[in-house]
């Protein structure tokens, strides 16, 4: 007797129960797939973030405040981050170097100003009362230069907040700052964390700016 399995034997469709158990195995594998998947996801995105955050400090400079000329603004031991290359404006925190030392001051007058502080600290620029909410005023510190003052090109007038306790450019031992001097905007305070403070609110464009190649 011939034992072939007949056309219609071949053809046999599953029954409603093993289309069930098949399915059933079939979600438990790609459970047991999903799980490996989503593990590497999560991996990968920290390996971004990772890479992102290292970028990001490694190209700014960090900076630790000693002393108090920049109070209110920036208290002892805060650490700020500056953006080398930015461009700088009038108001805009700069770390810059003098001799052998790295200060951190406010950028009050710059190329082609014409400056006066009077005794009291406070500043007329281009003629005007400049209106300095972050300053705090104390006593005159110390100013022995002879106003108005025009700022040549290439150069910057800078100040401490803290006006009756900083020594910059109103002092002959600082004077005028050159381009070549500053080492960068600072723009963000990243430390304590209660005291997180970002100081320019366009420093996104300004970040990607400074270190897009020439």
């Amino acid at each position: 007797m011939d034992n072939k399995p007949t056309a219609k034997a071949m053809t046999r469709r599953p029954t409603a129960d093993q289309l069930r158990r098949e399915l059933e195995r079939l979600d438990q594998l790609d459970r047991k797939r999903g799980l490996p998947t989503a593990l590497r996801v999560v991996l990968f995105l920290l390996v971004v973030i990772l890479i992102a955050a290292v970028t990001f400090f490694c190209l700014l400079s960090g900076y630790v405040i000693y002393g108090n000329s920049m109070y209110p603004t920036l208290l002892e031991q805060d650490l700020v981050l500056a953006i080398p290359n930015a461009e700088i404006h009038s108001g805009d925190l700069v770390a810059f170097r003098h001799e052998e030392r790295i200060l951190i001051k406010r950028a009050i007058a710059g190329p082609h100003d014409s400056i006066e502080v009077l005794d009291n600290g406070h500043v007329r620029l281009n003629g005007k009362d400049l209106i300095e909410p972050y300053a705090f005023f104390s006593d005159s510190g110390v100013n022995d230069l002879d106003y108005p003052i025009d700022i040549p090109a290439g150069s910057w007038f800078v100040l401490g907040d803290n006006r009756g306790n900083s020594v910059d450019s109103r002092s002959s031992i600082i004077g005028l700052i050159d381009d070549d001097q500053i080492l960068g905007k600072v723009f963000i305070r990243i430390w304590p964390l209660p005291r997180f403070e970002v100081f320019d609110s366009d420093f996104f464009p300004q970040l990607i700016q400074a270190f897009r190649p020439a």
